[in-house]
């Protein structure tokens, strides 16, 4: 009688996690998710292939730029929190898309590392 109770339970778990990873909002999630994570990949193959081919590139230039993401990155999860409090998930996304494009921009523009 417990297995049966707990099979139960079991597949009550696993009707609620498909419709959870069904809905809208979790499939919209993980979309822009991939899509982001995509490219991610292209742009920081970009900047390492555009940061070699300068005149002073050198792969020590791309390691540092590779340093300074990652300790912007650090930064910005460590105040994560109440970023998005203070200015919501929207606003966020929003400003970091326009900071994505702007680095795109400047390592396009770039003419000496």
């Amino acid at each position: 009688n417990d297995k049966m109770a707990r099979k139960g339970a079991f597949i009550e778990l696993l009707k609620k996690a498909t419709a959870f990873i069904a809905s809208r909002h979790v499939a919209l999630f993980f979309c822009i998710v991939l899509v982001m994570g995509l490219c991610e990949g292209v742009m920081m193959s970009y900047t390492y292939l555009r940061v070699v081919l300068l005149p002073h590139g050198i792969p020590t230039v791309a390691g540092l730029s590779t340093v300074s993401i990652i300790v912007s990155e650090v930064l910005f999860f460590y105040h994560s929190g109440s970023l998005l409090k203070h200015f919501g998930l929207t606003k966020i996304l929003g400003f970091s898309l326009v900071c994505v494009f702007l680095r795109q921009a400047w390592n396009a523009i770039l003419m000496d590392a």
